[in-house]
């Protein structure tokens, strides 16, 4: 359980989410919604997910109450941001970088 292999899971986390993606792609919202087999086959790519997701937490050994304060901090400071205006303050910047 060691840190430097959390990166390890990582990557491996996202090759899952690699194979989630192509689920999505290949068969759609509508069939994983209904199609058992397709929406059988999505559930255990995204719990392969979870899965490398917990690992990588307990490699870094970042508790259970660690996360659900960085997560709920998180949530409320999103959930006051004005994400429109926050783009059209980045696309300003960039559109002076440019000039």
């Amino acid at each position: 359980m060691e840190a430097k292999y959390g990166r390890n899971f990582l990557l491996w986390m996202i090759e899952e989410m690699g194979e989630v993606i192509s689920i999505i792609k290949k068969k759609g919202d509508n069939e994983i919604m209904t199609d058992k087999e397709v929406r059988k086959a999505f559930v255990e790519e995204m719990s392969d997910i979870l899965m490398y997701y917990n690992d990588t937490l307990l490699r870094y050994g970042i508790t259970a109450n660690e996360i659900s304060t960085a997560y709920l901090q998180k949530h409320n400071k999103n959930m006051k941001r004005n994400y429109k205006e926050e783009w059209q303050h980045k696309c300003e910047e960039k559109n002076k970088k440019e000039e």
